[in-house]
């Protein structure tokens, strides 16, 4: 347990990544906290206070994701991110490999797109916000959801709004447009390319 001196200033480092809608890691905001003090400040502590104010959602507007970092034993580390921004836009984040078998366009603000029923628009960034009546088919697992894409599952938590938001393009998704349905039997969320 740390002090309340040590937990001011891990919160306080926190609060202007927040505010400055930065990219980080706990690892980010354990180095900014050491370089304000000379108190001992302990990675394991700073990971706690972050994932419980993420938790108790404290980080509005935030998402995060568990991403292989660029570095020589390849760690993987949860990345926290804005809703304007993605985990791959850390400096330290592997970039996803690009599937040749996934088809890749450029949205532009010109082109209409045709969106069918099962199928949601994805933003210029990225991103795809889980209609609500798709989360209504479904219940939180540990206070989040199961979201499968392709072969792999993101655990995504809904914010404050009750909106449930993805970035796609870790995994290679670049269309304009992406299938989202509901498999009520494993209780999940299923995103795939059109």
């Amino acid at each position: 347990m740390c002090s309340s001196t040590v937990t001011n200033t891990i919160v306080e480092m926190l609060d202007e990544m927040l505010k400055a809608l930065k990219v980080f890691t706990a690892y980010d905001v354990t180095l900014a906290a050491r370089n304000v003090t000379s108190d001992n400040i302990k990675h394991n502590d700073v990971r706690g206070i972050i994932e419980n104010e993420f938790v108790t959602q404290q980080m509005t507007g935030y998402d995060r994701e568990l991403c292989t970092l660029d570095l020589s034993n390849s760690p993987e580390a949860l990345v926290y991110f804005p809703d304007t921004k993605s985990a791959s836009d850390h400096p330290l984040v592997l970039a996803a490999p690009n599937p040749t078998s996934i088809p890749v366009s450029v949205p532009t603000s010109t082109v209409a797109v045709d969106i069918a029923d099962d199928e949601v628009a994805t933003t210029a960034a990225g991103r795809v916000q889980i209609p609500r009546k798709l989360l209504a088919n479904v219940t939180t697992s540990a206070g989040s959801y199961d979201i499968q894409i392709g072969s792999e599952t993101k655990y995504a938590q809904a914010d404050a709004r009750g909106d449930v938001r993805v970035c796609l393009r870790q995994y290679g998704i670049k269309d304009d447009k992406v299938r989202v349905t509901v498999d009520t039997d494993n209780n999940t969320i299923n995103i795939e390319t059109v």
